[in-house]
Protein backbone atom coordinates (compact mmCIF):
# COMPACT_ATOMS: atom_id res chain seq x y z
CA UNK A 1 0.00 0.00 0.00
CA UNK A 2 1.13 3.65 -1.12
CA UNK A 3 1.53 5.97 1.85
CA UNK A 4 -0.65 9.30 0.90
CA UNK A 5 0.41 12.76 1.20
CA UNK A 6 -1.23 14.68 3.45
CA UNK A 7 -0.98 18.77 1.84
CA UNK A 8 -2.54 21.86 2.80
CA UNK A 9 -4.25 22.10 -0.12
CA UNK A 10 -6.14 24.58 -2.03
CA UNK A 11 -5.71 28.21 -1.79
CA UNK A 12 -5.24 28.73 1.96
CA UNK A 13 -1.93 26.63 1.30
CA UNK A 14 -0.54 28.16 -1.77
CA UNK A 15 -0.94 31.59 -0.01
CA UNK A 16 0.10 30.16 3.36
CA UNK A 17 3.32 28.73 1.49
CA UNK A 18 4.09 32.28 -0.81
CA UNK A 19 4.16 34.10 2.54
CA UNK A 20 6.78 31.96 4.49
CA UNK A 21 8.97 31.91 1.43
CA UNK A 22 8.93 35.68 0.87
CA UNK A 23 9.13 36.59 4.52
CA UNK A 24 12.48 33.67 4.98
CA UNK A 25 13.68 35.03 1.96
CA UNK A 26 13.52 38.88 2.16
CA UNK A 27 14.86 37.97 5.99
CA UNK A 28 17.83 35.29 5.14
CA UNK A 29 18.73 37.82 2.08
CA UNK A 30 19.47 40.43 4.58
CA UNK A 31 20.76 38.77 7.19
CA UNK A 32 23.60 37.00 4.67
CA UNK A 33 24.24 40.70 3.24
CA UNK A 34 24.97 41.88 7.08
CA UNK A 35 27.50 39.27 7.48
CA UNK A 36 29.37 40.23 4.48
CA UNK A 37 29.43 42.85 5.10
CA UNK A 38 30.25 42.82 9.12
CA UNK A 39 27.35 44.18 10.70
CA UNK A 40 28.86 44.42 14.00
CA UNK A 41 25.64 43.61 16.63
CA UNK A 42 25.26 40.70 14.16
CA UNK A 43 29.19 39.33 14.04
CA UNK A 44 29.84 39.74 17.44
CA UNK A 45 28.83 36.57 18.69
CA UNK A 46 30.67 35.15 15.68
CA UNK A 47 34.08 36.67 17.11
CA UNK A 48 32.95 35.67 20.25
CA UNK A 49 33.00 32.22 19.60
CA UNK A 50 36.41 32.15 17.30
CA UNK A 51 35.29 32.64 13.74
CA UNK A 52 37.66 34.80 11.80
CA UNK A 53 36.23 37.56 9.50
CA UNK A 54 36.95 35.20 6.17
CA UNK A 55 34.88 32.32 7.90
CA UNK A 56 32.06 35.04 8.47
CA UNK A 57 31.96 36.73 5.16
CA UNK A 58 31.75 32.51 3.79
CA UNK A 59 28.92 32.45 5.83
CA UNK A 60 27.13 35.65 4.82
CA UNK A 61 27.40 34.13 1.22
CA UNK A 62 26.41 31.00 1.92
CA UNK A 63 23.14 32.48 3.65
CA UNK A 64 22.73 34.36 0.44
CA UNK A 65 23.03 31.46 -2.40
CA UNK A 66 20.83 28.99 0.13
CA UNK A 67 17.59 32.29 -0.48
CA UNK A 68 18.44 31.85 -4.33
CA UNK A 69 18.13 28.14 -3.95
CA UNK A 70 14.82 27.79 -2.27
CA UNK A 71 13.03 30.54 -4.74
CA UNK A 72 13.82 27.49 -7.51
CA UNK A 73 11.36 24.51 -7.31
CA UNK A 74 13.34 21.85 -8.02
CA UNK A 75 15.94 22.91 -5.78
CA UNK A 76 13.82 23.65 -2.95
CA UNK A 77 14.42 20.78 -0.29
CA UNK A 78 17.93 21.09 -0.64
CA UNK A 79 17.41 24.71 0.08
CA UNK A 80 15.12 24.46 3.13
CA UNK A 81 17.69 21.51 4.76
CA UNK A 82 20.69 24.11 4.12
CA UNK A 83 18.60 26.74 5.56
CA UNK A 84 17.38 24.60 8.68
CA UNK A 85 20.84 23.10 9.04
CA UNK A 86 22.34 26.84 9.31
CA UNK A 87 19.48 27.79 11.76
CA UNK A 88 20.59 24.73 14.06
CA UNK A 89 24.38 25.67 13.79
CA UNK A 90 23.62 29.51 14.45
CA UNK A 91 21.61 28.92 17.12
CA UNK A 92 23.93 26.13 19.15
CA UNK A 93 26.35 28.95 18.82
CA UNK A 94 23.92 31.35 20.42
CA UNK A 95 23.39 28.68 23.09
CA UNK A 96 27.40 28.34 23.81
CA UNK A 97 27.73 32.45 24.73
CA UNK A 98 24.78 32.15 26.62
CA UNK A 99 21.92 34.18 24.47
CA UNK A 100 18.79 32.23 24.82
CA UNK A 101 16.79 34.73 23.65
CA UNK A 102 18.24 34.98 19.97
CA UNK A 103 18.95 31.08 20.22
CA UNK A 104 14.84 30.92 20.76
CA UNK A 105 14.84 33.13 17.94
CA UNK A 106 16.35 31.09 15.57
CA UNK A 107 14.17 28.15 16.77
CA UNK A 108 11.35 29.96 15.59
CA UNK A 109 12.56 30.31 11.94
CA UNK A 110 13.70 26.61 12.30
CA UNK A 111 9.92 25.90 12.62
CA UNK A 112 8.82 27.82 9.84
CA UNK A 113 11.64 26.23 7.80
CA UNK A 114 10.17 22.88 8.27
CA UNK A 115 6.68 24.12 8.16
CA UNK A 116 7.74 26.12 4.98
CA UNK A 117 8.74 22.52 3.94
CA UNK A 118 5.99 20.63 4.74
CA UNK A 119 3.40 22.55 2.39
CA UNK A 120 6.06 22.84 -0.45
CA UNK A 121 7.17 25.22 -3.24
CA UNK A 122 4.16 27.60 -3.49
CA UNK A 123 5.13 27.55 -7.56
CA UNK A 124 5.43 24.17 -8.16
CA UNK A 125 3.71 21.75 -10.47
CA UNK A 126 1.49 20.65 -7.14
CA UNK A 127 -0.38 23.48 -7.62
CA UNK A 128 -0.66 23.88 -10.99
CA UNK A 129 -2.52 20.32 -11.37
CA UNK A 130 -6.27 20.86 -10.67
CA UNK A 131 -6.42 16.78 -10.08
CA UNK A 132 -4.27 17.11 -6.88
CA UNK A 133 -6.65 19.54 -5.18
CA UNK A 134 -9.80 17.38 -4.66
Amino acid sequence: MEAKRVRVTGKLGRYISILLTVFLVIEELFKGIDLITGKPSLVAIFYECGFSTEGIMVLGIVTVLNTVIILFPAAFVWGCFLMASRFVVISGFYLLEHHVKAAVAEGILLLLVLLLLRLGHPFSLYYRNKKNLR
